[in-house]
């Protein structure tokens, strides 16, 4: 680590919150050791939107936009974060344009992969938001036919229980469009029917059949 790296470096133990949503934006975070939490309200209802590994930044919309922070950060367990301030960070952006380039292009991808997430956590119905949930999973990592998320996993991404997440999982399994193994992981095993079953769910026109066929 640089010497201008070090004097930014700060490390925080486990449940410690580096903000709450409402509060005043002065610093952005690079995670460089730990996972930290990103949470929301949504519903009445606390929800996690993200797990943040070494590399990831957060923090950053509140400190460009000036305005409050629009989720609450807290340490999942031990981390080391470099803590870059307003003044400090719009010095690295005007010296260095790649930076920029690459802040921009990973705000975009943050923002959208966001949406989605609101997006799942918003839909009323809770076998939905399980199989919407397996399509973000998808979308992200890539889980056909290799190794996916558990159904507990599914489970805490959508805000749905694990009992609700077995049923959907039951219904592909007879579908013949996924399987889960041993260790409770999901593998996608038709990719391009699953895609066509989920245009049922996120076709409003079509929601009572949606309801049909995942209970």
């Amino acid at each position: 680590m640089t010497d201008a790296a070090n004097s930014l470096a700060r490390t925080f133990d486990a449940g410690h919150v580096l903000f709450h949503e409402g509060d005043a934006g002065r610093e952005m975070y690079v995670v460089q050791s730990g996972i930290v939490t990103i949470s929301k309200r949504l519903g009445g209802r606390e929800r996690v939107v993200a797990d943040l590994a070494p590399g990831d930044f957060f923090g950053e919309m509140a400190v460009l936009n000036e305005r409050p922070r629009t989720a609450t950060a807290t340490c999942k367990e031990k981390a080391s974060c470099l803590v870059i301030g307003a003044s400090t960070l719009e010095s690295m952006l005007a010296r260095t344009p790649d930076l920029a380039l690459r802040l921009v292009r990973r705000l975009a991808r943050r923002l959208g992969g966001a949406d989605t997430m609101v997006e799942l956590l918003m839909h009323p119905d809770p076998r939905a938001r399980a199989l919407l949930g397996i399509k973000a999973k998808l979308d992200a990592t890539g889980i056909a036919g290799g190794a996916g998320p558990t159904l507990q996993q599914i489970a805490d991404d959508a805000g749905v229980t694990l009992h609700e997440v077995t049923e959907v999982a039951s219904r592909l399994r007879r579908l013949k469009l996924a399987e889960v193994g041993e260790d409770d992981v999901l593998r996608i095993t038709d990719q391009g029917r699953f895609f066509e079953f989920l245009e049922f769910v996120e076709s409003p026109q079509r929601a009572s059949l949606t309801q049909k066929a995942a209970t």
